[in-house]
């Protein structure tokens, strides 16, 4: 492995500088040291992938990326979501472990439709994305469709 290897940011964003810790993310820095990059093996190849929230180097907004580490030691970036006229400082990511996690619709928040699960049973890490002050979602790799899915926690 190389060490020190870090991916480079998609054209058009950039990563978290010391100047954007702010707002929600300085006032919840104890519970969440690091609210805008996790590490973790987000699709099952036994490589640590590394997951972000970005900022737009132009305007105001955010986006989820995800990171893989490729067998060179490379990095494939894929983003996850976008969200115009946000404030990324009023979101954050964590690691979502293994294990089951009972959906929004599966708490009886909405109906679940037909592709979204009551239940999800997570096989490997995902990226859990919350708003310090509203809904969540988990982002995982599908392992029969071999790309990222959503699906939402809370409202």
């Amino acid at each position: 492995m190389v060490f020190g290897q870090t991916p480079k940011a998609p054209t058009g964003w950039r990563f978290p500088q010391i100047a954007d810790f702010n707002g929600e993310w300085k006032a919840n820095r104890k519970d969440v040291p690091s609210p805008y990059k996790i590490n973790g093996d987000f699709n099952a190849d036994k490589l640590k992938d590394e997951a972000w929230i970005l900022i737009p180097t132009t305007g105001k907004a955010m986006g989820v990326f995800v990171f893989l580490r490729q067998k060179d030691n490379s990095f494939r970036s894929i983003q996850l979501d976008y969200f115009e006229d946000e404030n990324p400082q009023e979101s954050y990511i964590s690691l979502a472990p293994k294990n089951k996690y009972d959906t929004a619709c599966g708490k009886g928040y909405w109906d679940c439709s037909q592709n979204e699960p009551a239940v999800l049973d997570l096989k490997t890490e995902g990226i859990y994305f919350a708003s310090y002050e509203g809904g969540s979602k988990i982002f995982y790799w599908s392992s029969l469709r071999k790309t990222f899915e959503s699906v939402g926690i809370s409202d």
